[in-house]
């Protein structure tokens, strides 16, 4: 039974070294979306902005039908909110594999549950 404690707590720290740099790209790579994500929804909302405007004042002052204008109001806002869902799902996916990776147990507190157990 000891041996199987031991094969156990090896096998688990060289799994947690084995994914540490994993983890650790893990990180970098939020960082770098949470970056890059806030510079896209920016310039997202910005075109949807300008996008909704024009189609607006196009839709007061010229002759445009229905159909168009609902399309473009339509365009504009999914311009807007693409981008941010998109980030949202990206931070959320990387969020829910560190989680996964944290709940890999720790080697001292595995060996220490199966000597409590005894």
């Amino acid at each position: 039974m000891k041996v199987l404690c031991v094969l156990g707590f090896v096998l688990l720290l060289m799994l947690k070294i084995v994914l540490l740099p994993v983890r650790a790209l893990l990180g970098l790579l939020d960082l770098s979306l949470e970056f890059v994500g806030r510079i896209v929804c920016r310039i997202g909302e910005i075109f949807g902005t300008i996008f909704l405007l024009i189609v607006v004042i196009s839709r007061i002052w010229g002759d445009v039908s229905n159909t168009a204008f609902l399309e473009g109001l339509i365009f504009a806002v999914l311009t807007a909110v693409i981008p941010r869902a998109l980030y949202i799902l990206g931070g959320s996916l990387i969020a829910g594999i560190q989680g996964l990776l944290r709940r890999i147990p720790r080697p001292f507190i595995f060996l220490l549950q199966k000597s409590r157990e005894r």
